[in-house]
């Protein structure tokens, strides 16, 4: 009989092994269930040299089956917890989320979040047995498949221009400085940007692209993490600056990045969203043929 081991995360040494497990669970498990590699490239390569902060390296843990990874889960506090299991392996969920579970408890949280797609049985059984409740937020994944059918041409306001961002210190700063003001933060820094063009794999500088206003100011944004071993892209993150809203920007630069991600050989196409009606109405006009939805489902500790 195999033996499961559970582990820590080791750090560095363990990004391919844990990258190479997702991008094999990608294809063959419910829509959403699985990070999508951009978000696990984003935990690493947004620092000079790649490796997951402590705290959340701590928060990471692993199962192996004869060495090889079978499982993972990351509780990233918020209080969300994302466990990752193949289908091969899918008796050990139970497991995975009790970790989960317990590492919530061990950072003195109150609550613990899960992720329920709809169309995925598995998880919501389990977390209707271990005694978790369903809340009022929601999230869904548009997703498309390139074919032989046109896709239309983007169509950019007067005066804007579509280009791929440039390793420059003038880009990196204005794609924080957009990223901040759409997103109402603080915290993105050019280095950020830099980074991770740099270190993930995920990256593809003509699949970055922006929407330059007229006073030289970036207005919006789209980059297109691609999924090689799927040959798939995934839109993250895709905003437009408050200023330049209502103008198409957005739409314009997701319809350019598919014309170029078809050149590039890819297959499929989607991007994920909550319960904001901006970017579901955003969405719902392009061509995704597909639309996957789930709720949170929480419980106290």
């Amino acid at each position: 009989m195999t033996t499961i081991v559970d582990r820590r995360y080791a750090g560095l040494a363990d990004f391919w092994p844990v990258r190479d497990f997702l991008a094999e669970l990608r294809p063959i498990v419910p829509p959403g269930r699985c990070w999508d590699l951009r978000r696990w490239d984003g935990s690493h390569c947004h620092t000079t040299t790649p490796v997951l902060e402590p705290a959340r390296a701590e928060r990471t843990r692993l199962w192996e089956a004869d060495g090889r990874i079978v499982a993972a889960a990351l509780y990233a506090g918020g209080p969300q917890l994302h466990p990752q299991v193949h289908p091969e392996w899918v008796h050990l969920a139970d497991e995975v989320i009790a970790w989960g579970e317990e590492a919530a408890a061990a950072l003195h949280d109150e609550r613990v979040v899960l992720h329920c797609w709809d169309h995925d049985v598995t998880v919501r059984r389990i977390a209707e047995r271990r005694g978790y409740a369903q809340t009022d937020r929601w999230e869904i994944v548009y997703r498309g498949r390139f074919g032989e059918w046109p896709i239309p041409e983007p169509v950019v306001p007067p005066g804007y221009v579509m280009r791929s961002t440039r390793d420059e210190e003038a880009d990196h700063q204005a794609i924080a400085d957009l990223i901040n003001a759409a997103f109402v933060r603080d915290f993105h820094v050019a280095e950020d940007h830099r980074a991770f063009s740099v270190n993930a794999p995920s990256f593809r500088r003509e699949l970055d692209l922006v929407a330059v206003a007229p006073d030289g100011t970036f207005a919006a944004y789209a980059a297109l993490c691609w999924e090689g071993a799927g040959r798939t892209v995934v839109f993250e993150p895709v905003c437009t600056h408050p200023d330049h809203r209502r103008r198409g920007l957005a739409r314009a630069l997701m319809l350019e990045g598919l014309h170029r991600a078809r050149r590039l050989g890819a297959v499929t196409f989607e991007v994920g969203t909550g319960d904001l009606d901006p970017a579901n109405a955003l969405y719902a006009s392009l061509p995704f043929t597909e639309v996957y939805r789930g709720r949170f489902w929480g419980k106290g500790l």
